[in-house]
């Protein structure tokens, strides 16, 4: 019975222990069903990507600086509450990347829509999915945080404000 009971703990523990590993670069705010449904990343190659405005950014394992990457659509209700409120609270920090990719859009609908809401932070259209089908296959906004090596420090997708907070304290 001993050995029963010695045995159960340690498999309990065992499955604890990988399921925190798995969830621990996921915001806290979501839920066990919704981070089931999250392509788990831990780590990313490097890439580069290039802006509206013709700058090369390097994300990944190389990059300059920890990058900060949020992919979203213009139609996205969700979309349209987080860009400007995390514009407010990281485009200006100058020890990130802080850059936004238009999923399925052109570079055209890009710059007007950049233009009507007059934002200032790095904008990339990605018109085929080439670079979010490197991290998803569903549901934004998406937001990665992704450090100089590639290790993907925070990741989650819909919002909420308190996400802020979350990025916030992973990158201090």
């Amino acid at each position: 019975m001993k050995t029963f009971n010695l045995l159960s703990l340690f498999l309990v523990l065992l499955i604890l222990s990988c399921k925190t590993n798995f969830t621990t670069n996921y915001s806290p705010s979501l839920s066990k069903e919704e981070v089931k449904e999250l392509k788990p990343i831990n780590s990313i190659e490097s890439f580069t990507l290039t802006t509206l405005d013709n700058k090369n950014f390097v994300v990944g394992k190389g990059s300059e600086k920890t990058t900060l990457l949020i992919f979203f659509a213009t139609w996205c209700p969700s979309c349209k509450v987080a860009i400007p409120e995390l514009e407010s609270s990281f485009a200006t920090n100058n020890e990130i990347n802080f850059i936004v990719v238009g999923r399925e859009h052109s570079k055209e609908e890009m710059k007007k829509w950049r233009k009507i809401k007059n934002f200032k932070f790095h904008l990339v259209a990605d018109e085929d999915r080439l670079v979010y089908d490197k991290f998803a296959t569903q549901y934004i906004p998406r937001i990665y945080l992704i450090d100089k090596n590639g290790t993907v420090l925070y990741q989650s997708y819909g919002w909420s404000s308190e996400m802020i907070d979350e990025i916030k304290q992973k990158l201090e």
